[in-house]
């Protein structure tokens, strides 16, 4: 899936007609999603120790703001919150908080479904913080922060969006940096873009 988004992204970027935004446009978008299949990784104490659990159903909020800097390219920047997750983990159920804060490259491309829809590729890169906290022991909590990076594709059918993408977060969250978190997960979500 990651070969087929950047040859969706290389694409756009050969294509010089415009499609979408208009340059100097700015928009606010809010969307709500689903993560439909994720997977949490916990490497303890180095490479020694490794665990995997698959993750069910978790929702997601978005809040992005873009600037058009041409008719393809949009730049901008994004917060995203998943839902508190509880899993089941060899010292006692946790709870999982996390909270991505990130850049973002927009690339319309040049297939259209109407008149008034585009159809782009997104890339994120930014700061990911992980809190855990042991369900019977709420007084045990930690927290990290790590690489947040994801990519997808969406459609725009007159300002409301449609969006799937992979991302990954990860988190060093002991004082030592042994405890290792990764999330990676699929999400869809949509939304509506409100242009300033």
């Amino acid at each position: 899936m990651r070969k087929l988004l950047a040859v969706v992204l290389f694409a756009a970027a050969m294509v010089a007609p415009a499609f979408a935004a208009e340059k100097g446009e700015i928009s606010i978008i809010p969307k709500i999603g689903i993560q439909p299949e994720a997977t949490f990784n916990l490497d303890y104490d180095g490479p020694s120790y490794m665990s995997q659990y698959d993750l069910n159903t978790m929702y997601v909020f978005d809040l992005e703001a873009f600037y058009s800097v041409s008719n393809i390219f949009s730049v901008g920047a994004g917060v995203s919150f998943p839902t508190v997750k509880s899993i089941t983990y060899f010292a006692g159920d946790i709870y999982l908080r996390t909270i991505a804060y990130y850049l973002a490259v927009k690339a319309e491309t040049p297939v259209s479904i109407t008149e008034k829809s585009s159809v782009y590729a997104i890339g994120k890169i930014g700061l990911n913080n992980m809190d855990v906290q042991q369900k019977n022991n709420p007084s045990y909590s930690d927290s990290g922060s790590g690489l947040y990076f994801a990519l997808g594709a969406g459609l725009d059918i007159n300002n409301i969006i449609f969006e799937a993408s992979y991302s990954v977060s990860k988190a060093s969250i002991d004082k030592n940096s042994c405890d290792v978190l990764k999330l990676s997960a699929l999400k869809i979500s949509a939304g509506y873009k409100f242009s300033i």
